[in-house]
Parts: structure tokens; C-alpha cells; sequence
């Protein structure tokens, strides 16, 4: 006997069709959340894997010029001479003895002059001293000369016109412009009037300065060493409304040397700096440093912005790093 109920049955009805749908989209709901959190985990991720590697970057940038704070060389007695002329108008030019090679700034003292373009108003800053790269030693040096000429044991000192340099020895450190010099005679002279800028006040290098003709004597002797002078600012500038961790120093073109600054990572928002001082035990803010001689370290915060402005929480944006002083 034929079942006509069985034979008519043919496919969905309505309800049945809608209920499919029902769990159908269910379904797809459910795979589509899944895959939109796991692209979400998978930015997230990738945008802290490349702050932490920007981070890490520029940590070991800042922590070259940080650790060399304060060297010369030779002496680390605080006694140095600079014959730079008008040595205090421009950072670069006006080393502090009792500075020792660092000057912090907090967010309300940063100068505009730090560099190009300015620093922003609301991040903190910090300039650096110190002999960097490669030296050479003196042996023999005629300080009462026409020509006030080193003369050195290398005839591949690198060293040209325009160039400033440190010359050390035990008794103290001298920051001059070199005027002239000469490979085949490795000579470098530091004379006066020449056409660098910015150029010597005294062809005497002897401590304390005396800006001078002769100023006051002093002769590197033998194994006094030579090497090129290095001021460094590390602070945070703004270019069309982008933020960046610029290093400004100078820079010889020709015989003279000024000012630049160089873009090093993009999308640092803002430097916090504290400092150690080996009196004390607590970091302390720019402001708060009772003497600069007396920093051996510094912790650096750098706050970050995410890659594609994805909301993140406050503190997987900051990354913290501890810096020692080696010249103290």
C-alpha cells in the first residue's frame, strides 16, 4: 500500500527553512567572532613586537652616548679647558665642569636651541659630552709656536679642519678647533683666527682657560692622547604632527662646524629621565639633581605610540631602561 503522505514530501517547509537560517547565521556569527578576536590578538601582538623592537633600538642608541658621558680620555678630574670662542653661546660649545659631561632637562626647561626642528613642550631631554671614536696619541706638542701644533704617532688620525677635538693628558682635558693639519707630518694645529667656526679664542690650552692670544700655556707631552669631541641631545621633535626621538649634534661641512639633528625612531610620543646620583639612593627628576658629577645613572622611559592607533592600555606603551655611567 502507497503511502500518499510520504510521497508528497519534498523539501522544506518555511519554519523549517527559517530554522536552518537561524542556525546557519548562528554558525557564522560565532566563526566570524572568532576570526575578528584572533586578527585582533594577531595586531595587537604585532604592534608590541615593533614597539618592543623600536623600543629595544633605541635604548641601545641612547645608551652609547649615555655610558660615554663625561669621558676625555685621560682624567676624569673635572679640569677642562675650552678655547672655543664664545664657547657659552651655543649647548654644543659649553662644556660645565660641573656638569661632568650631562645636563638633564625637564619637560618645562628644554631649550628651543636643543635642535631642528625644536623639542616639544611637554617630553623631557638630556645633552651629553665626551671624547667618542677613535684616538691617537701625542708625542710632542709646541703650545708657543706660530702655528700651535700636536703632533701625533699616527699618520691616519682622521682628523681635518673644522673638526673639534679634545686633547687629555693627566694634569687635565682641552676642548679646541682644529685649524690645520697634516697627514704626512701628522701635525694638527689649533691656531687662532683662522676661518672655522666657530673657531679658538687662544692658541693656549692650559687650565683654567684664558681666552687670550697666548692664553695660558700648557703642553701635551708624550702619550697625552687626541680624540674628536662629541656633544649629543637626545630629545623628542614633531614634523607634520608626527613625533620622533631626534639625536642633534654637531657636524663639520667644510671648516666649519654646526648644529644638526638626525630623525632616529618614529612614533616616540614623550622622554621621562631620572637620575642616580651616587650620594643618594632615589631617582630623581632633572630638577631635583643636586650635582650633575655625581650621576652614575639613568633610567630612560620612553612612551610609544601603537602602529594603526590601536587602543592599548597605558603601560604596555612605556618601556623602562636602566643606564650606567661608565666615567665616573
Amino acid at each position: 500500500m502507497i503511502n500518499l503522505y510520504r510521497s508528497r514530501q519534498q523539501g522544506l517547509t518555511i519554519v523549517e527553512l527559517m530554522i536552518a537560517m537561524v542556525l546557519g547565521l548562528v554558525l557564522m556569527g560565532g566563526v566570524t567572532g572568532v576570526f575578528i578576536a584572533n586578527q585582533t590578538t594577531y595586531r595587537v601582538n604585532e604592534a608590541l613586537s615593533a614597539m618592543q623592537e623600536n623600543a629595544r633600538m633605541a635604548f641601545q642608541l641612547m645608551s652609547r652616548d649615555i655610558r660615554s658621558a663625561g669621558f676625555s680620555g685621560c682624567t676624569n678630574n673635572g679640569s677642562v679647558s675650552n678655547v672655543l670662542n664664545n664657547a657659552n653661546a651655543q649647548w654644543w660649545t659649553n662644556w660645565q665642569a660641573n656638569q661632568a659631561g650631562i645636563l638633564g632637562y625637564t619637560a618645562a626647561t628644554v631649550p628651543a636651541t636643543l635642535g631642528t626642528p625644536a623639542p616639544v613642550n611637554d617630553s623631557e631631554a638630556v645633552q651629553l659630552m665626551f671624547g667618542g671614536g677613535s684616538s691617537v696619541s701625542i708625542h710632542d706638542h709646541q703650545p708657543n709656536a706660530s702655528s700651535a701644533t700636536l703632533f701625533v704617532n699616527s699618520p691616519n688620525h682622521g682628523l681635518f679642519p673644522g673638526d673639534i677635538v679634545m686633547a687629555c693628558d693627566d694634569d687635565h682635558t682641552a676642548i679646541f678647533q682644529v685649524t690645520n693639519s697634516n697627514v704626512n707630518n701628522q701635525t694638527v694645529v689649533h691656531n687662532t683666527g683662522g676661518a672655522q667656526t666657530p673657531g679658538n679664542c687662544s692658541k693656549g690650552l692650559g687650565f683654567p682657560t684664558v681666552c687670550t692670544a697666548t692664553g695660558s700655556p700648557h703642553r701635551f707631552g708624550n702619550n697625552a692622547m687626541l680624540t674628536r669631541f662629541e656633544a649629543v641631545a637626545w630629545y623628542i621633535g614633531s614634523t607634520n604632527g608626527v613625533r620622533s626621538l631626534y639625536r642633534a649634534t654637531p657636524r663639520r661641512t667644510g671648516n666649519n662646524t654646526a648644529l644638526a639633528s638626525d630623525e632616529m625612531l618614529r612614533g616616540v610620543e614623550r622622554i621621562n629621565l631620572r637620575y642616580l646620583e651616587s650620594t643618594d639612593t632615589a631617582l630623581k627628576a632633572a630638577d631635583a639633581v643636586a650635582s650633575w658629577a655625581d650621576v652614575v645613572a639613568v633610567e630612560v622611559q620612553l612612551e610609544m605610540t601603537p602602529p594603526s592607533r590601536l587602543q592599548l592600555a597605558a603601560d604596555a606603551l612605556t618601556f623602562n631602561y636602566m643606564i650606567n655611567l661608565r666615567n665616573r
